[in-house]
Parts: structure tokens; C-alpha cells; sequence
């Protein structure tokens, strides 16, 4: 796989939802996966959505309480798991849900 793009990882500060932003920003590598229909169908029993699906090189810890920005768009993490890809080597592979109301966040950088 080649991790030619880019998603940066928040975690969510504040206790209330109109304090609540978005801190930290560590920026990973990554590739993008086609989000396969057993996966899609799953989640929507859930009722989840699996919009787009990432995978980054190395076990990364990284929950489900935080949010990803990638390509100017916020998601929802549902779902970080680690696997090993064909080549023997360990990946993260993230499941998100794009998020309905955004946080407020200058993606430029």
C-alpha cells in the first residue's frame, strides 16, 4: 500500500457540547481502502456509517473518542484496528463516519 496522503488525529476538549474543540493534531500517513459492503451493512445494523476507511503504517493508539481530519473533512473514528498487511508489516486500519456538524477548524495546514 502507499500512504500518500495525510490525516491529522484531534482529540475533543471541553465537557460541554458548545465549549467542546478540537486539540492536539498529530499528522500520520496514510492510504485509503475501499470500504468493503460486509463492513458497510454491519455498521448500519449498527447504526453507523462507514464513510471512508484509512490505514496507517504501524499499531498506533488511537480511540474512538477522537476525531480525524482528513482532506478538509472531520470523521467520526468508529473503529481502529490493527492488522498486518500482505507484507507481514503492522498497520492501523481506521473506520470513520463523517461528522454532520463540524468543529470549528482552519484545515490549511
Amino acid at each position: 500500500m502507499i500512504y500518500d496522503h495525510t490525516v491529522k488525529i484531534y482529540d475533543v476538549a471541553g465537557a460541554d457540547v458548545l465549549g467542546r474543540r478540537l486539540t492536539g493534531g498529530e499528522r500520520y500517513y496514510c492510504a485509503v481502502r475501499t470500504v468493503g459492503l460486509n463492513r458497510f451493512y454491519t455498521a448500519l445494523q449498527l447504526g453507523d456509517r462507514t464513510d471512508a476507511q484509512l490505514e496507517l503504517p504501524g499499531r498506533l493508539r488511537i480511540l474512538s473518542t477522537q476525531i480525524a481530519v482528513f482532506g478538509c473533512e472531520q470523521f467520526r473514528i468508529l473503529q481502529a484496528q490493527h492488522e498486518t498487511d500482505k507484507d507481514g508489516l503492522p498497520v492501523t486500519v481506521l473506520s470513520l463516519m463523517r461528522l454532520e456538524e463540524s468543529y470549528e477548524l482552519d484545515c490549511a495546514d
